[in-house]
């Protein structure tokens, strides 16, 4: 509704004086000096024609035409300056603030917003259309003042000249803008039916231009398949434009008809009062000129409407992320987790992931003793990543409850408590910075830091590789942005993200399939240097490949969401259930001698 539409616009228009102050002011100030060129046009036509007709001297006329050109002129270096100069330095730093606050924003939602492709696809547009949404605002506002401003001076002349052509055009224009309200809400229907093809079509052209698209896109099918589905939600956007292009026909012919109207009927209003004497020829001209700009500025106005409800929809997007109050917020006050002995406790905990109606974990019981190395194993699925997530917590149980140093989670710190655990992901990434920042996940340049940075890759075996390379740390591993950059291999990648692990001394250790880019033999090496690194340290494995696990002092089987088998390798082995079952099939397709 309008009232919500108008909040919206506030709201976005605060970022807007937040960060660029000056360009707001300058910019409502050209709304009074916008309006003058044409009203000095009228204003000069009229005195012009009427000098002619009267036979003033030239220098009357000259005067008159110098006058209007001089004020035009200033009013036009101002606006020019207004527009070129201070707005575009606005756009960067808006577009700075307001995406600076989305991305602090980003690190407080709660993981679960990740796993709501609602939720997610309005994060995303916030993101892409902060800035352009806060500009699109301010341009609309500016529209709006200036056209009433022009409005108020333009009205102010004709009555001046004679009221009863405002009457006129007030009959005329009731029309139109009747006719415009109709129309909008078709612009407006329009515009929702045609989003959904119109953002299926960029994601699917986006698979064109992505460099992580590009190996797969041409090894197969694939890319007819995107180049199909691209053509079609196009071909779904014409269906749609062409739905509503009869209508859009009407009323464009039925503006241009109102406004031939319009003028016809100053026109002959205007000529009756010049053969009665109640008119010159020069407010003759002023008079058609007058309404005409009358016309003009009315669409203006009008036509900004729609550009506020438009602009309602994503700054409502906005709205939810930066105001969003996240479950499990990291300022939460809480407990404070000291350097003691770290002891786990996981007492029946269960849960679902929101929106789904299985649980992926099921009374799920185990300890994790400080200094110990405990294994979480089984195969692909059964919840041993989500185990991982919930002892960050990134997200809470639905039953039980976790403890650390028999403190609840729910009670601690979670900055504190996440602060304490170094974590390999399944999923690591490197990223397009240097060696040094990948394993740091940080920027540096401190002597001990960099030692730490050259010791953590030693011990994950890719020192080697990195100080043969002309720029040792320094070297940027993508050349996305650095034409001198080295990408890696994904082992080698694996071994920087196993260093990231080990850079900083945390207590607690989790290594989420560290070695599955591995074969095994690099494995079992790399296996070895963790264990040694990680001797004093409390370290949990989650593995599908038992070679990695071998070690540990405890080791928990999942299936299905359940602990099925729980103890040391031997005494699994001893007891031939499914750990065993699992490890003997591992053993005879390695033909490896553990």
């Amino acid at each position: 509704d309008m009232k919500k539409a108008i909040q919206n616009n506030l709201y976005m228009l605060r970022f807007m004086w937040k960060y660029c102050k000056s360009n707001v002011i300058l910019r409502l100030l050209s709304t009074l000096t916008a309006p003058v060129q044409p009203f000095i046009f009228i204003i000069t036509m009229k005195l012009a024609i009427d000098g002619i007709s009267e036979k003033r001297d030239l220098k009357y006329l000259l005067t008159i035409i110098l006058t209007a050109f001089l004020v035009g002129a200033v009013s036009a270096i101002f606006n020019s300056w207004v527009n070129s100069s201070s707005s575009a330095k606005a756009q960067p730093k808006i577009s700075k603030g307001i995406q600076d606050e989305l991305l602090k924003k980003s690190l407080t939602l709660d993981f679960a917003c990740y796993d709501d492709a609602e939720y997610y696809d309005k994060y995303v547009r916030a993101m892409q259309e902060a800035e352009s949404r806060a500009i699109e605002v301010l341009d609309s506002l500016v529209e709006i003042l200036s056209s009433i401003v022009a409005l108020l001076m333009i009205v102010s002349l004709i009555i001046a000249l004679n009221p009863i052509v405002i009457l006129i055009c007030v009959a005329v224009l009731g029309i139109n803008i009747f006719l415009n309200a109709k129309r909008n809400k078709i612009v407006f229907k329009r515009d929702m039916e045609i989003t959904r093809p119109q953002r299926e079509g960029a994601y699917y052209k986006k698979m064109f231009y992505e460099p992580q698209y590009a190996q797969e896109l041409r090894l197969g099918k694939l890319g007819r398949l995107m180049n199909k589905k691209f053509i079609s939600s196009m071909d779904r956007v014409l269906t749609v434009v062409e739905k509503y292009c009869g209508r859009f026909v009407f009323f464009d012919s039925a503006f241009s008809i109102v406004g031939f109207g319009l003028m016809s009927s100053v026109m002959a209003f205007a000529s009756w009062q010049i053969t009665k004497g109640n008119l010159s020829i020069g407010d003759f001209a002023a008079l058609l000129n007058g309404a005409q700009q009358l016309l003009e500025r009315l669409f203006a106005l009008f036509g900004q409407f729609p550009r506020l409800f438009q602009n309602s929809m994503y700054i409502e997007n906005l709205r939810k992320i930066l105001d969003y109050s996240p479950v499990i917020a990291s300022d939460n006050g809480g407990i404070e987790i000291d350097r003691l002995q770290n002891n786990i406790k996981i007492n029946g905990i269960s849960f679902t992931y929101p929106g789904k109606d299985k649980p992926v974990l099921k009374n799920i019981n185990m300890e994790i003793r400080h200094g110990s190395k405990t294994a979480i194993v089984g195969y692909n699925g059964v919840g041993k990543s989500t185990l991982v997530k919930l002892l960050l917590r990134f997200y809470d149980p639905d039953k039980g409850n976790i403890k650390i140093d028999n403190i609840d989670y729910r009670e601690t710190n979670v900055d504190s408590l996440r602060n304490k655990f170094g974590v390999l992901f399944q999923n690591y990434k490197c990223y397009a910075l240097t060696v040094a920042e990948n394993v740091l996940l940080d920027d540096y340049m401190d002597k001990s830091v960099e030692e730490k940075v050259v010791s953590s890759l030693k011990y994950s075996g890719i020192y080697e590789k990195i100080a043969g390379l002309e720029k040792g740390i320094n070297t940027n591993l993508s050349r996305e942005f650095d034409s001198d950059g080295v990408p890696l291999s994904g082992g080698e990648e694996q071994k920087i993200a196993i260093a990231r692990a080990f850079v900083e001394d945390k207590d607690i250790l989790i290594l989420d399939e560290p070695s599955s880019a591995l074969d095994p033999l690099a494995e079992y090496d790399i296996n070895q240097k963790i264990m040694s690194l990680a001797d004093n340290k409390t370290v949990i494995f989650i593995s599908h490949r038992l070679s990695t696990v071998r070690m540990a002092d405890m080791i928990y089987m999942m299936d299905n969401g359940k602990i099925i088998e729980s103890g040391t390798h031997d005494e699994l082995m001893k007891r031939g259930g499914k750990y065993c079952e699992m490890f003997t099939k591992q053993a005879e397709k390695y033909m490896l001698e553990f």
